[in-house]
């Protein structure tokens, strides 16, 4: 996966932490994350729109994104030694409210 396919997808995981605020959007937009540590938002049109569902991919449930020294991080919700998922260990009881994956 290139750099530019990396910072898309890094980009539509940390959307998903926004999902309530996003979904509430009432035209389709794409976030892109930039070397830089920007994030950029542009509303999609009907064309761009349709080459962005023959090549994006839909991001799984439990997903989570890591951003340090501006590389890009990312990792599927696992259970963890001691019984506890990753999610509640970094974020707590918020996590275990959310869960259901």
């Amino acid at each position: 996966m290139n750099i530019a396919s990396k910072f898309l997808v890094a980009s539509a995981i940390a959307l998903s932490f926004a999902a309530p605020a996003v979904a509430q959007e009432t035209r389709p937009n794409v976030y892109l994350f930039m070397p830089n540590g920007q994030m950029v938002k542009m509303e999609v049109s009907d064309a761009t729109q349709s080459m962005i569902v023959r090549h994006f991919k839909r991001m799984r449930v439990g997903t989570m994104v890591y951003v340090s020294g501006g590389r890009v991080y990312i990792a599927q919700d696992k259970m963890m030694r001691g019984g506890h998922m990753m999610s509640e260990m970094i974020f707590g009881s918020a996590a275990a409210q959310g869960a259901g994956h």
